[in-house]
């Protein structure tokens, strides 16, 4: 269910966010949900987890709906003018225009109370974009733009992080013979099996 990576913790880490403010308002660790919230893994037992917990998208009591837990009245996020800056950042960089990237990577870093600079590189560009933009639904795709499927995701799906109650992490294999990011395949999603039964002239897509 969309916890924080191993992964995403290195990228704050490298990005001097281990102890910032947008870090600590995106995820939790383990010993921050306990000192904060005084909430534990059931003694003895474990969870799949890395170790770290979703902050960001946290549910405001005052948010919550009359029916359900489950339910509130938030409104959903479907954009959000950081992303148009990210965005834009990207596109002037690649255009060579690297004076109004780090314009646009500053206001994003001055949000998010870090230290700002100039000359960003791609990478930076892109790990700031993954960073303001996490749990809201765009990396995936970024990923398949920049033609990193394989590189990031190729071995998702071999094992599995067993956190036990002591916030010890093991990681344990899935198992599973296939996994993980397939070129030339996990690109596209399949047409669905109705669609092909309705229409002739589908061809499904390549690996299904």
């Amino acid at each position: 269910f969309c916890t924080p990576t191993q992964s995403l913790m290195d990228d704050f880490v490298a990005n001097g966010e281990e102890e910032g403010y947008r870090r600590k308002q995106t995820m939790k660790t383990y010993q921050e949900i306990q000192d904060e919230m005084s909430i534990s893994v059931k003694s003895g037992g474990s969870i799949i987890n890395d170790g770290y917990f979703i902050w960001k998208k946290r549910v405001l009591s005052s948010e919550r709906g009359y029916a359900s837990d489950y339910v509130y009245q938030a409104n959903a996020l479907w954009m959000r003018y950081a992303e148009v800056l990210l965005c834009g950042a990207e596109a002037h960089f690649l255009a060579g225009n690297t004076s109004k990237a780090d314009e646009y990577i500053n206001l994003i870093r001055s949000r998010a109370q870090n230290t700002t600079k100039s000359g960003y590189t791609l990478e930076e560009i892109k790990r700031e974009k993954r960073l303001e933009l996490c749990f809201e639904g765009t990396h995936f795709q970024d990923i398949l733009r920049w033609g990193e499927g394989a590189e990031l995701l190729g071995n998702n799906g071999s094992v599995y992080p067993r956190m036990s109650s002591n916030g010890s992490i093991e990681y344990v294999s899935t198992g599973n013979t296939t996994y993980g990011f397939k070129t030339g395949k996990s690109e596209h999603l399949p047409y669905p099996a109705t669609e092909c039964r309705l229409n002739s002239s589908i061809t499904q897509n390549a690996g299904y």
